[in-house]
C-alpha cells in the first residue's frame, strides 16, 4: 500500500499535508509510505537485523526509541517504524528534488528498502 505526502516542519511541529496545500510552503520534503508485510509485534525483532544489513552499505544510520532511520543519498532518508498496528517503510525525499525526478528517485530509494528489508527477514529467519 502506498501513500505519497509531504511532510513539513515549522517551528519544530511536523505537519503532515496533503501534497497541493504543502507545496504551496517551501521547505517541505515528499514522502511515500508503504506497509511492509509483516505483523506489527515482530517489527522490534526487525530493528537488529535491518541495521546489520545497512551497515554493510553506505548508509548513515539513526537508531530512535520509535524507528531507524537511514540516508539513502544526500536528497534522500529511508525511515523503518511502527505506526499503530503496522510496520511501515517511509521514502522521504528534500524538496530540492524535482518534482519531475521524485518518482524515480523514491523507486530506487523503495528498491533498496526492500533489499534491506528481505535482508533483515533472511538474518532473523536464519538466527531462529
Amino acid at each position: 500500500m502506498r501513500k505519497a505526502a509531504m511532510s513539513c516542519s515549522i517551528r519544530g511541529v511536523r505537519l503532515r499535508l496533503a501534497v497541493p496545500i504543502a507545496s504551496l510552503l517551501g521547505g517541505c520534503t515528499h514522502v511515500a509510505t508503504y506497509r511492509l508485510p509483516v505483523p506489527v509485534t515482530t517489527a522490534p525483532a526487525l530493528v537488529g537485523p535491518l541495521v546489520a544489513c545497512a551497515s554493510k552499505r553506505p548508509f548513515s544510520i539513526a537508531r530512535q526509541a520509535d524507528d531507524l532511520r537511514l540516508q539513502y543519498d544526500p536528497q534522500t532518508r529511508l525511515l523503518y517504524r511502527v505506526d499503530g498496528n503496522q510496520f511501515k517503510l517511509e521514502v522521504h525525499l528534500d524538496a530540492a528534488v524535482a518534482r519531475a525526478e521524485r518518482p524515480a528517485q523514491v523507486m530506487r530509494a523503495k528498491q533498496a528498502g526492500d533489499a534491506l528489508f528481505q535482508c533483515a527477514q533472511a538474518t532473523l529467519s536464519s538466527a531462529r
